[in-house]
């Protein structure tokens, strides 16, 4: 699928299935866990974990919490579902 003014080709994205969809919607992350340390003269210089949330359309409702699930691009759907359920790669414990 194209997107953005440039017409790139948006990217696959695999992620972790986290829940909270309403409906045919399903909500994953991206990637699982990513950690960061802040910078030497921060006032905290503990390590920090952040994700980045994606809606995705799932016809079928198979995924379920703590699958990991591959996603492509598709046509917007709503204000924030860009991406698709395609497969889900392996199921959560």
């Amino acid at each position: 699928m194209v997107c953005g003014l440039w017409g790139r080709k948006a990217p696959t994205l695999w992620g972790r299935e986290a829940g909270g969809g309403v409906g045919e919607a399903s909500v994953c992350v991206w990637p699982p866990q990513r950690l960061t340390r802040p910078p030497l003269a921060s006032p905290s210089p503990h390590t920090i974990s952040s994700t980045t949330r994606y809606q995705a359309h799932d016809a079928e409702g198979k995924a379920s919490l703590g699958d990991i699930v591959r996603l492509d691009p598709i046509r917007p759907m709503s204000k924030t579902k860009r991406f698709a359920v395609a497969e889900i790669v392996k199921k959560g414990d």
